[in-house]
């Protein structure tokens, strides 16, 4: 059969195989070495390789060897509002391309699955592949840009504690995204110089237009990063004045009020006062009146002095 698509389990690995004209396609999910070991084997590539499938690495890696490449690549994966990372490692050869991740990453199981004939090699495979996760990441930056546009929406209303919270989130969610892809350019670069040896000329411009989406990509996440960033340093100034504004409030009533207590406290000593007028009947309103008149003349040095 000239194409065709099945799917085994062994213990805890499983394999979905899929052959496309001359291109074999193997995606392994839960990767075993002795499982994986076979697999490389039966198709004439060094077994040794086997350890750095099984293997998670923390850096992205690319390689390559006679008539093949091996690259690792970290994808950042969106589920419910937050970014995962996993781990795909790619073996390319001309008849055959072999995925595999720790864990089952829906977007490579429904592509596969939906993947048309048409394709003439594994590079062009893995070209299509990794240009529609490209796009598929696409996606989720532009609701991105949807959240920090209501961010931007929000930033004069009253609701600090909510702007603050959004603003932590959506920055560490682009940080996460651009942090992880930006790893792709030296591995896309140093794939893109080699591919030409393993899949000819006419490869080339795959390997550029991969190239122009992951680049394209990181210039949408760093004009993220940018206006947040401005959305930042717009909210600082904004809770920097609001809270010159309570501090100036504060101040002017402090003003106000401590002629006022001065005059209470004294006009309140145990003593007797020389005037009669603080001691009659109308000792209290007349106190009253200093109080006030004296606190008018405060507002009104402020004032005069456009410190309100």
């Amino acid at each position: 059969l000239s194409n065709y698509f099945f799917s085994v389990k062994l213990n805890k690995m499983q394999t979905q195989i899929k052959k496309i004209n001359s291109v074999t396609w193997i995606n392994i999910i839960k990767p075993e070495i002795l499982e994986i070991k076979k697999i490389l084997l039966e198709n004439g590539l060094n077994d040794s390789l086997a350890e750095e499938i099984v293997r998670p690495t923390v850096n992205t890696k690319v390689d390559t060897m006679r008539g093949a490449a091996y690259l690792t690549l970290h994808f950042p994966i969106f589920k419910s509002g937050k970014v995962s990372v996993e781990e795909v490692d790619f073996l390319i050869k001309s008849n055959l391309l072999i995925t595999s991740s720790y864990n089952e990453i829906t977007f490579i199981k429904e592509f596969i699955e939906n993947l048309k004939d048409g394709e003439n090699h594994g590079g062009t495979v893995f070209a299509t592949l990794l240009g529609g996760i490209y796009r598929q990441m696409q996606k989720e930056v532009d609701k991105t840009s949807e959240e920090i546009k209501e961010i931007e929406d929000t930033m004069f209303e009253e609701v600090e504690r909510k702007i603050i919270e959004d603003i932590s989130r959506v920055s560490k969610k682009v940080f996460d995204v651009r942090s992880k892809l930006r790893s792709h350019v030296y591995v896309l670069e140093t794939f893109s110089a080699e591919a030409n040896k393993l899949f000819g000329f006419e490869y080339d411009e795959e390997a550029k237009n991969l190239q122009n989406s992951l680049r394209k990509l990181l210039n949408n996440l760093d004009a993220q990063k940018e206006n947040l960033q401005e959305l930042k340093d717009t909210f600082d100034f904004l809770l920097t004045n609001k809270t010159n504004q309570i501090v100036k409030v504060f101040t002017v009533v402090s003003f106000v009020l401590l002629p006022m207590t001065f005059l209470a406290s004294f006009f309140g000593m145990n003593t007797r006062f020389p005037s009669e007028l603080v001691t009659s009947d109308y000792g209290t309103v007349f106190i009253m009146l200093i109080m006030f008149s004296v606190s008018t003349l405060v507002l009104l040095y402020l004032h005069f002095k456009k410190f309100i």
